[in-house]
């Protein structure tokens, strides 16, 4: 790579600045590339042209075809040189007609300061009929924003100062396939508009890891026709289909004489549509709406969708406004939370960061200082999502900020939700207009617990325990509360813009298919079209839409009433609309670091396949395709990868927070969105992970898991510990090919412990109880070891009863792993038990299960009180099918033919009989009950968490 310099590149550049409105083909540029495909019998030879490099241009030094054939994963391939720096050729064989070809090229320039990859266009090839041809001209409309400085440099991620108004534009292309015009029209008047493109420099550190800046220098450029003070046309002639036209405006503000710099527009000849740095799916995670590099981590979360509409970009910008703004401040000069990028850099490329104090705040131009509380939990939105990004815990000891108490008692409202609390209502607001504690203060301290992995190694989880105190004298046993912080908003829209009918399609509430998940759908109350529709947001999914979760935290969070919630107006619905259109644009962050890091895509991929295999995918969905008919155009039709099914699953009795929301039991939590989670550091500071913010890293979240859960969890914690590390790399920045990757999850071998049961007394010497699923011992060599506190104890081939002897008093950690021939653990289970102490608990409470004579089962239990709710687990042939059988709701109703009987003794029995056609090929059956009742709490039988009762042979 040489090094070229950068005075001859400077006059470079200013030569090539030639005045005009047009601009035709230079033939001494690298970019400006041809390409051809001809058919050969069953082979495609591809060549690629790129021209001679003149005028100290980067001259081409690689070629990678990225090709898939008939939908099938991308294979890369690199092209061989036939003359030097200009041809290229590829041959791709065992081609059928019919079968279809989707390629695009990444031309490797030896740029300046690095290699500069530049990807292609998409081409499409079908064999025996040619190339398919887009319908020219392609028309599509953006909105942008100014920006203080070029992309790369420090000044560019933030908002300008007095970004409320005045500082975005609409742009306006027409792509020809020969040429490419287009019209920007500014909401100001502005001067000195002029275009560059075609970057030459390339940025070697996209991860921003050093204490420089690398801007791009282009080498193409002109002025702009004005057309009146606020609208400037150019073209662009001689382009050719795929070629990326990547450009940036410079504009000046009349009003202010400031000058303002714009994104860099990544533009593909043919393809109609803003697209992204990289063409890979890897790369954009929120299709077409993924922006590219961010250079000041902290703004990840705060960056609009690419693709915007002008007149969106407008909302946005009046949303952010609210969004950002104190209402518990008067002065308008301190009221508006709008940080800065700390350094700037300003100069020679590359150009060391100066750390600059620039001023947190600008002027805002509302003010609602008058309308917070009484009683609230912060005085603005930006207060609990910092940057956008998702709230905090707090310290041990130390007063809520960005976290919560939900609060509800029981029963429910008219339409199924929580039922307030008649003093409280359905939170604790713990702040006051007047400086008081408001309606009480919580906090939260944790105890720490080490366990070993199935796989080697320990891990340690943060146990929550919440101290609260109320204002008012009042039983607080009585009431129900979950501990929430506030989540990250990245991505919202897109959220809204999948249809019920997506989501729905993943629901198995019965777990019909026999995998031992069941996510279903939770239907709340729409407080606008007073229906009830499908839940999506929250950490229970119990709002419906963007809209309502933002005037619920309006009212709820800061006091603020508003036509949705408070019957007031001191947000209007207008206000309400504006914050909806801010949340609903805010885009999902490029994974950059997959292509940015490539000594560790090894290991991604490899944690990719595991987390497959692990059955993560069965709830976290990697990918789906947003409703053709949103009401939000730039939101249509994007295959996004969220990696949620966005419904509710049982997480275990560990994460249980015994507060039912709508369907939502107090052991249900919404899927949460993966996608950036690996960005809540360099965002918010710090790290917290689950629905409390309790884990404090990926592992711990995981091993928090339980219920539905559980199998992935042993899954993951029977893997090696590189293993680990390996799906935790992947997890972090998650990625899918949603065209290839669409196939079922792989069935994972997993073990599950009978008895005893997590956390119970046992003798010194007792047997341990365990099943396996999708594993038969001793077929090509697999087998069993069993362990106490992490010492291997020996292997057995024909197994499901261990004797276990000779433990000390105190705790122990009794784990089984499944081995295969080559003696690698492949899953397993784990369970804690103590020796000595206090005397085991009472015995399970009677539970029976019956075959009648027309081959029906009949499942029945007695508790010692009435409950609320009742559901039954039933595992078919030791783990190879599931379901689940709700049989009380929260509201008393009886569901799928259930019964109740009051006994003389209080007590009572709850039964169910399923027809014999739930039992076709079965052999074995086992089961558990989940009850629930505020007097006696979570019931749990046969015993605690997901323990089974006894094998019975059906």
């Amino acid at each position: 790579m040489k090094t070229k310099d950068s005075i001859m590149d400077k006059l470079l550049t200013t030569l090539l600045l030639l005045s005009g409105t047009a601009y035709a083909a230079d033939p001494g540029d690298p970019r400006e590339f041809t390409q051809t495909l001809q058919m050969n019998g069953g082979s495609a030879m591809l060549r690629f042209h790129s021209p001679q490099a003149l005028n100290l241009r980067s001259p081409t030094e690689r070629v990678y075809i990225n090709y898939r054939i008939n939908g099938s994963q991308i294979q890369v391939e690199e092209l061989t040189e036939t003359a030097s720096q200009t041809d290229f050729e590829a041959q791709i064989s065992g081609l059928n007609d019919g079968d279809r070809i989707e390629y695009y090229y990444t031309q490797v320039l030896d740029a300046q300061f690095a290699e500069l990859p530049v990807d292609s266009g998409w081409f499409k090839y079908k064999v025996g009929e040619g190339f398919s041809k887009p319908a020219y001209p392609l028309t599509f409309t953006f909105g942008g924003r100014f920006r203080d400085r070029h992309e790369g440099e420090g000044r560019f991620d933030h908002y300008v100062a007095g970004y409320t108004s005045g500082t975005s534009y609409i742009a306006t292309f027409k792509d020809w396939g020969d040429r490419l015009e287009m019209t920007v029209v500014t909401d100001d008047p502005t001067d000195n508009g002029d275009i560059r493109w075609s970057d030459h420099i390339g940025v070697p550190d996209p991860l921003n890891k050093q204490d420089v800046c690398y801007r791009a220098e282009f080498d193409k450029g002109g002025d702009m026709e004005q057309v009146n003070a606020n609208t400037w046309r150019y073209v662009i002639n001689d382009v050719k289909e795929g070629q990326l036209i990547d450009l940036e405006w410079t504009f000046k503000r009349a009003s202010t004489d400031q000058q303002y710099y714009n994104d860099i527009f990544r533009i593909r000849i043919g393809e109609g549509r803003l697209s992204q740095e990289r063409q890979h799916p890897y790369f954009s995670p929120g299709g077409d709406t993924t922006p590219n590099i961010i250079q000041d981590k902290q703004f990840l979360f705060a960056q609009h969708v690419v693709n915007i509409g002008g007149q969106e970009m407008k909302d946005f910008l009046a949303g952010k406004t609210l969004f950002d703004t104190d209402f518990g401040e008067s002065n308008p000069d301190i009221a508006l939370h709008a940080p800065q990028t700390k350094y700037d850099c300003i100069g020679d490329q590359p150009s060391p960061k100066q750390f600059i104090d620039f001023p947190q705040r600008a002027r805002t131009p509302v003010t609602l200082a008058n309308q917070l509380g009484p009683q609230f939990n912060n005085s603005s939105c930006f207060a609990c999502h910092t940057n956008d990004g998702r709230g905090t815990p707090p310290e041990p000891g130390q007063p809520m900020q960005s976290m919560l108490l939900a609060l509800s008692v029981a029963g429910t409202d008219a339409h199924g939700g929580p039922a307030p609390h008649p003093t409280y209502g359905s939170q604790l607001q713990d702040k006051s207009v007047n400086g008081g504690s408001g309606e009480g203060q919580a906090s939260v301290t944790y105890q720490s617990i080490t366990r070993n992995h199935i796989g080697g190694g320990t891990y340690t989880l943060r146990k929550p325990i919440y101290d609260w105190t109320l204002d008012s004298p009042i039983n607080s046993g009585d009431i129900l509360f979950s501990p929430r912080i506030a989540p990250q908003l990245t991505g919202m829209g897109l959220i809204d813009a999948i249809s019920d009918a997506t989501l729905l399609a993943f629901a198995d509430p019965d777990d019909a298919n026999g995998d031992g998940i069941s996510g279903k759908a939770n239907y709340v109350w729409d407080r606008q079209s007073q229906s009830m529709r499908l839940g999506k947001y929250g950490w229970k999914a119990g709002q419906p839409t963007v809209l309502q979760q933002t005037a619920k935290a309006a009212h709820e969070d800061m006091g603020v009433t508003n036509p949705i919630f408070g019957n007031g107006a001191e947000f209007s619905m207008e206000d309400l609309h504006k914050i909806e259109s801010y949340v609903r644009h805010l885009a999902v962050p490029p994974n950059l670091e997959f292509f940015a890091d490539e000594a560790s895509q090894a290991s991604k991929l490899r944690g990719k396949e595991l987390f497959k295999e692990a059955n993560c995918s069965g709830c976290h969905i990697p990918t789906m395709t947003t409703s053709p008919d949103f009401e939000v155009v730039s939101l249509r039709n994007q295959v996004i990868q969220p990696f949620s099914d966005f419904l509710l699953h049982d997480m275990g009795p560990e994460l249980a927070d015994k507060r039912p929301e709508y369907a939502a039991t107090g052991y249900e939590w919404r899927t949460p969105p993966l996608w950036a989670i690996g960005h809540f550091a360099e965002v918010n500071g710090n790290a917290r992970y689950l629905h409390d913010g309790r884990a404090t890293s990926i592992e711990e979240a995981i091993m928090w898991h339980g219920g539905e859960a559980a199998a992935s969890r042993d899954a993951f914690s029977a893997m090696s510990p590189s293993e680990r590390e390996d799906l935790i790399a992947y997890t972090r920045f998650p990625f899918v090919d949603p065209v290839a990757d669409g196939g079922p999850a792989v069935k994972t071998p997993s073990a599950s412990i009978v008895s005893p049961t997590q956390g119970s007394q046992v003798q010194r010497d007792f047997d341990l109880t365990f099943t396996l699923r999708n594993w038969e011992m001793n077929v090509d060599g697999r087998h069993l070891h069993w362990f106490v506190d992490g010492v291997d104890q020996g292997e057995r081939y024909d197994a499901s009863t261990i004797a276990i002897s000779g433990l000390s008093d105190g705790e122990h950690t009794i784990a089984v792993k499944l081995a295969n021939a080559d003696h690698q653990f492949v899953g397993g289970a784990q369970v804690n038990v103590k020796v000595g102490g206090d005397a085991p608990g009472p015995d399970p409470q009677p539970q029976g299960i019956t075959k009648n004579a027309d081959g029906s089962v009949t499942y029945s239990i007695t508790l010692p009180s009435r409950m609320e709710r009742v559901q039954l687990f039933v595992e078919k042939n030791g783990g190879s099918g599931y379901f689940w059988a709700p049989m009380l709701k929260a509201d008393g109703v009886l569901q799928n033919g259930a019964q109740e009987a009051a006994n003389s003794d209080g007590s009572y029995r709850y039964s169910i009989t399923h027809p014999a056609s739930h039992y076709a090929q079965v052999q074995t059956l086992r089961h558990r009950f989940y009850a629930y009742s505020p007097a006696a709490g979570q019931l749990f039988q046969p015993g605690p968490g997901d323990a089974l009762g006894e094998v019975f042979n059906y």
